[in-house]
């Protein structure tokens, strides 16, 4: 009985886990690019930024 207690948390905790990632990862997605096209911009505008590897 307890192990399927057990099994029965677990599986709860792996299904809201999966679908905590299906809504935050096209979010996280979006940031990153905006993240990249931030740092795109900042390079264009500080000549000294271009020669830093990013």
């Amino acid at each position: 009985m307890r192990r399927k207690k057990i099994f029965l948390w677990t599986t709860a905790v792996v299904l809201i886990l999966i679908s905590a990632l299906k809504i935050t990862l096209p979010a996280l997605k979006d940031e990153t690019v905006k993240w990249m096209l931030f740092i795109k911009a900042l390079k264009a505008s500080i000549p000294s930024l271009r020669s830093f590897p990013l």
